[in-house]
């Protein structure tokens, strides 16, 4: 008897009460979102600033399930959070591998390296130095042949381009002048 009323009332209003269950239904779940603040894996993603393949993988690691809202996996505010927590350990664990790396580096690079070997590299970087300049002053030399041939042939075509220009410069005659012209 009260959903009849209901549906008198709606109905005089103009709305449907499919339309009102609907939006409750969406409103219900954007509430539920909002108390719990979940976070789809996308935005979790940006908010952790890192791609979402890593993300899946670093979900599986830490052995963390999503919540399913649809074809949506959701994530809690305490899960990023223990995601934040997972990814700073794991950068600081690079960070003190790579501050080890080179630390070790260095001190094999001291100790390793010798005088003799440094006076090498440098005998083998000056006999570089001296191929490439010759190679260097070669085509310099080749360039300015080129140079001097390119111009001696533009010279000779100018001289061409001179005398054809000149024999098309021939006095014309009239038609009669070279029926007659015994030439």
């Amino acid at each position: 008897m009260f959903m009849k009323l209901i549906k008198k009332l709606m109905k005089t209003i103009g709305i449907k009460i499919e339309q009102v269950l609907f939006n409750n239904k969406r409103l219900s779940h954007r509430y539920e979102m909002e108390v719990n603040m979940a976070h789809s894996i996308t935005r979790t993603s940006q908010i952790l600033g890192i791609s979402k393949f890593r993300l899946l993988k670093l979900l599986e690691a830490e052995n963390i399930v999503a919540a399913k809202s649809g074809n949506k996996k959701l994530l809690s505010d305490d899960q990023i959070q223990q995601l934040k927590t997972a990814l700073e350990s794991m950068n600081q664990e690079q960070s003190d591998f790579f501050v080890k790396q080179v630390e070790s580096q260095n001190t094999k690079s001291s100790t390793i390296i010798d005088l003799s070997v440094h006076q090498s590299i440098v005998k083998d970087l000056k006999d570089q130095i001296v191929y490439l300049q010759d190679q260097l002053s070669e085509e310099k030399r080749e360039r300015s042949e080129l140079s001097k041939g390119i111009l001696a042939v533009q010279a000779q075509v100018f001289k061409v381009q001179q005398q054809l220009e000149v024999k098309t410069e021939v006095k014309r005659e009239s038609f009669i002048q070279r029926m007659f012209s015994f030439q």
